[in-house]
């Protein structure tokens, strides 16, 4: 039987980070796990953590601004692809994360009124600052305008886009089983268009500190 694809990543990016705390020894890291949308990142970074008791895990979707913010920033923006570098996240706040957890003076960074679970109310997100990885998935890290001096390092996650689409199919029927998948794509366009952008400006699947690619053999038949 064929090894799971993720599982695979998942060594991969242990060895990585593995290598480079080695190569830089003393050294609190900040480390960015970035790919498409869909890909499956949350998945992969839950099991780095569990296979890692010294891996803080950090979802980016934890500093995102409100769902209704966001909607209301696409509407006054003429430029959608900017909402995406200056109103999506809170990237203040994630500057102050890392400049705890770089400074060691502070055991725990603390989330409060985050809505990060689907059909789940506000919660309170605790960050362990005491590890000595901090390792954060989600995407656009390359963007220099949005993460200046976040991250050691990046690994940028690759799959064929015929994957990747029925990867984002799989997820969304999972999460809307009366769903309407068509209505879904179209309201992803601003997120897509943002996306290519993102590609073609700071090619992160070139200039990543590491590049892995999903390959399926038999996982979607």
């Amino acid at each position: 039987m064929d090894q799971d694809p993720n599982q695979k990543i998942v060594e991969a990016i242990i060895k990585l980070i593995k290598k480079w705390q080695r190569e830089l020894p003393n050294k609190k890291l900040i480390i960015g796990i970035d790919g498409p949308s869909g890909l499956g990142k949350t998945v992969i970074l839950k099991e780095l953590a569990y296979k890692n008791k010294d891996i803080t895990a950090v979802h980016l979707d934890y500093f995102m601004y409100s769902s209704a913010f966001r909607r209301k920033a696409l509407e006054s923006y003429q430029n959608k692809c900017q909402v995406f570098e200056e109103k999506w996240y809170k990237t203040k706040l994630i500057k102050k994360m890392a400049k705890d957890f770089r400074s060691a003076r502070k055991k725990y960074f603390v989330l409060k009124n985050i809505c990060y679970k689907k059909n789940k109310g506000p919660q309170i997100i605790q960050l362990n600052l005491n590890n000595e990885v901090l390792l954060v998935e989600g995407i656009f890290l390359k963007n220099t305008k949005m993460f200046e001096n976040i991250f050691d390092k990046i690994i940028f996650i690759k799959l064929k886009n015929e994957y990747l689409e029925k990867r984002i199919k799989r997820r969304f029927d999972a999460n809307y089983p009366n769903g309407d998948y068509e209505a879904y794509r179209r309201s992803m366009i601003n997120f897509n268009n943002a996306w290519q952008k993102y590609l073609k400006d700071y090619q992160p699947d070139k200039t990543a500190s590491s590049i892995l690619n999903i390959k399926i053999v038999n996982h979607f038949s």
